[in-house]
């Protein structure tokens, strides 16, 4: 676990990638600007044909710890999350793809309903911006957790995309990503962890998607 100067919890973000360097970088970018601090940056590059290393070799993110894991052979989102859950250090992890960007406030608040939450709760969701050639097309806000998420989870999908959510790293472990299922990957990981814990959400559109 990495420990950090302050008592705030370090969060590990994994962003995963693949074949899309211009919103890679974009997307580190966005973690850099997150206005919470300590943040471990873990990119998972699913061997695409520029690796990650060479696209981000001028960029600095300004995080306290940053690496990337590349696979030889590529595996797919969900075995690059899972490589990604394998790496992290921190006591929560988010995952960001790399074509979304977040607001720079994502990180803190989702770490404040944590703390406010208690040890029940394991999955943080916010809201999301859809966003076409810059404008805003359609914002996604949630309304508050209803009492049985996965009997919620199994007829909609409030959580959206993988990119709002945090977790617990020791949940991320004990329900980890099916790599076998070629679609709806992100939700029926939202159904396995609503099985295991509770999900609390932010009520605002931090992720532009």
């Amino acid at each position: 676990m990495i420990t950090a100067g302050g008592d705030d919890p370090v969060v590990t973000v994994v962003i995963t990638t693949y074949n899309r360097p211009a919103c890679l970088r974009e997307a580190v970018k966005t973690v850099s600007n997150q206005d919470y601090d300590p943040i471990e940056l873990v990119v998972v590059d699913d061997c695409s044909r520029e690796p990650a290393a060479e696209v981000l070799a001028d960029l600095t993110p300004d995080v306290a710890s940053f690496k990337i894991r590349r696979h030889e052979a590529n595996k797919g989102a969900n075995a690059a999350r899972n490589t990604g859950i394998e790496s992290a250090s921190g006591s929560f992890i988010a995952f960001l793809d790399d074509d979304d960007w977040w607001e720079p406030e994502k990180i803190s608040k989702q770490v404040k309903v944590f703390e406010e939450a208690g040890d029940g709760v394991g999955l943080v969701y916010t809201g999301r911006k859809i966003v076409e050639e810059n404008s805003v097309v359609e914002t996604a806000t949630p309304g508050p957790v209803e009492e049985d998420m996965t009997k919620v989870l199994l007829c909609r999908n409030p959580i959206g995309t993988q990119s709002t959510v945090m977790v617990r790293s020791d949940i991320a472990r004990q329900v980890p990503f099916d790599e076998e299922i070629p679609r709806w990957a992100d939700l029926e990981w939202f159904v396995g962890v609503s099985t295991v814990c509770d999900v609390a959400v932010v009520q605002e559109p931090l992720v532009i998607y």
